[in-house]
Order: C-alpha cells, then structure tokens, then sequence
C-alpha cells in the first residue's frame, strides 16, 4: 500500500496510542462485483491497527509490535474505486502478551463508518533477546 499517506499519530500514554491514514481504493482492492474486497479489508486493517503498536513499543514493555492473533471486521457498506477512504487505529488494552486494538474505515466525503475492526496481537520476543529484556 504505497499510496497509504499519515495524517496523524499521537501516543497518549504508555499504552495508549492511535494513528489515522487516508488512501483511495485501488482496482486492485476490488472484488469482481467492483467494490472494495474482503481479503483487501483484511490487509488493510492488519496495517492500520498494528500501527498504534509502533508507538508504544519499548524495550520493556513491546520491544517489537508482535504478530497478529486474531483479526475480525465486519464491512458495513461498499466501497467503490476511487473512493478516499480514513483509516483510523487504535489500541484498546495492551498488556504484557496481548493486545487488543480496534480500527474504523470512513468515507473521507461524508464520515459514514464503513467498515470496523477487532484486531488481538501476541508480543513475540526473538529468543535472542528474552534475557536482556525485564519482562
């Protein structure tokens, strides 16, 4: 997603953070019936709400944003080519292991929700580098 721009990022507390992107919806994001794809959403969202995680990450607490546990959307209302998009993420609760973040995808032309996320992460620590941290 090279055409993925920031227009914000913003750590609100050790643990708290949230990041939001504007892009439009490529033909490639498309499914056969033209709008945006399902597998596409997916992607999109594993993106946009494991970006909070690289905001807090810290060599004793995430030192690396983890990988993705579960991810779960549901898409509300189609989204045709062309159409800017806001992408917002966010962190919900972040513990030592899990996290769970949410994300919102928006119609940038009205701020009609087009599709939300759930998104659980495990914090994955190379085995090289669990003595050094205090965990």
């Amino acid at each position: 997603m090279n055409n993925l721009e920031f227009t914000d990022a913003e750590q609100r507390s050790k643990t708290h953070a949230r990041v939001s992107f504007r892009f439009p919806v490529l033909h490639e994001y498309l499914n056969h019936a033209g709008d945006l794809h399902g597998g596409s959403l997916g992607m999109i969202f594993d993106i946009v709400a494991s970006w909070p995680m690289f905001l807090i990450a810290s060599p004793d607490l995430w030192p690396y944003p983890g990988v993705t546990r579960r991810l779960s959307y549901t898409l509300l209302s189609p989204v045709k080519e062309g159409e800017m998009v806001l992408a917002e993420g966010e962190t919900v609760h972040v513990g030592k292991r899990l996290a769970l973040l949410m994300g919102v995808l928006k119609r940038e032309r009205d701020g009609a929700i087009v599709a939300t996320c759930e998104h659980e992460r495990y914090n994955t620590i190379p085995p090289q580098m669990k003595s050094q941290l205090k965990l």
